[in-house]
């Protein structure tokens, strides 16, 4: 308890200390989520987020910068968005990069399906999912191909994955494990 924000402060400290600096945060929503939304037994994740907000007040040093770069997969669209504000007023630029279209998507399980040699896998089928997974990011389609080969090394045959497997791991992701078995 207490070192999240002791290594927040340190962070910053290193970063001062080298300036000009760049620090990344990937996974920003991770800290950068609404307080509202946390919810109780979160005081930690509530310490490291003050911590954060605190450092990064007072960037005017243009001599000696530090820039804090973050990313996240979430929106940072006021009305859409589940970070929290004060979070997104210290962040001088946002750049919005657009979930990619259904065409994107099935090019990328194109190539995942490649990569894994899945010849089972049929073209109809990567359609399906790439027409359905809208909204979705390649991290999510990449989590649901991992699934599916997950389940198939447990069968002993990972390039055995058919039509089948691929929608079961997709629906599984989709609506959680429980929802996905009351469906079929």
């Amino acid at each position: 308890a207490g070192e999240g924000p002791k290594r927040v402060r340190e962070l910053f400290r290193t970063a001062r200390k080298y300036a000009p600096s760049i620090i990344f945060i990937d996974e920003f929503d991770i800290i950068a989520r609404n307080r509202n939304s946390l919810g109780e037994g979160s005081e930690h994740l509530h310490e490291i987020t003050n911590a954060f907000l605190s450092e990064m007040d007072g960037f005017l040093d243009y001599d000696q910068p530090v820039y804090v770069i973050a990313a996240t997969n979430f929106s940072t669209q006021k009305e859409k968005t589940r970070l929290d504000e004060a979070f997104l007023r210290r962040f001088d630029a946002k750049i919005h990069i657009p979930l990619p279209n259904a065409s994107e998507r099935a090019l990328f399980l194109n190539q995942m399906v490649q990569k894994y040699h899945l010849e089972a896998i049929s073209e109809n089928e990567i359609q399906n999912i790439a027409d359905r997974s809208d909204e979705w990011n390649l991290a999510d389609l990449s989590l649901v191909v991992q699934n599916a080969l997950r389940k198939a090394s447990e069968h002993g045959n990972v390039q055995s994955i058919s039509d089948l497997d691929l929608d079961e791991a997709f629906e599984s992701f989709r609506y959680g494990s429980a929802q996905a078995a009351s469906i079929e």
